[in-house]
């Protein structure tokens, strides 16, 4: 029909009286009801660049074969319009797969970095630390670490975030020795 042609060609067409045109095919049947003598056909194609990704078109009333130029040249602007903004969603798209591929490479780039393998040690206690990281990292528990700097905390407070079922959610340290002592008295 028309709209194939004009994506095919890449060049917008108008039809004076669409019953005389016998590429005009009416397959939405939205003008059974009309008296097509009286419609007129236009038909632009949206491009992106030299590629058509698309058409845009609409009947008007027929007023004669002059005013059709016009009406080619306004729906050509508009499709012009479109194809700009499906060009910047295309590319809003594609930056957004792109960040969401970066953030899940991220992910799994901390949870190799954070898993129970950074932690050294093999002894008793060390074996009940990191059964004790799996249990609370099956839970849905806020934990609290305390214990003397340098000991590890960080390391076990990763390591039961990345083994947790919120490993894909922020993780939020606090660090009580910054707070004011009756604020922690307080909260604890």
């Amino acid at each position: 029909g028309v709209t194939g042609r004009v994506i095919e060609s890449g060049r917008p067409m108008a039809i004076p009286q669409i019953d005389q045109e016998p590429l005009f095919l009416d397959r939405t049947g939205a003008r059974t009801q009309v008296d097509k003598s009286k419609v007129s056909f236009l038909c632009v194609p949206i491009k992106e660049g030299r590629t058509v990704i698309g058409a845009l078109s609409a009947d008007r009333p027929f007023a004669g074969p002059t005013t059709l130029d016009e009406d080619l040249q306004f729906l050509s602007i508009i499709s012009s319009l479109i194809a700009q903004k499906v060009v910047l969603l295309r590319q809003i798209e594609e930056e957004r797969e792109h960040l969401n591929a970066e953030n899940l490479r991220l992910r799994q780039e901390l949870g190799k970095k954070y898993s129970f393998s950074q932690i050294i040690g093999n002894s008793r206690k060390m074996q009940e630390v990191f059964y004790l990281i799996t249990q609370v990292a099956k839970s849905n528990a806020t934990v609290i670490l305390l214990g003397e700097s340098g000991t590890g905390k960080e390391l076990v407070a990763n390591a039961i975030h990345y083994n947790s079922l919120r490993a894909g959610k922020s993780l939020i340290k606090v660090n009580c020795a910054a707070l004011p002592a009756n604020l922690v008295e307080a909260e604890l």
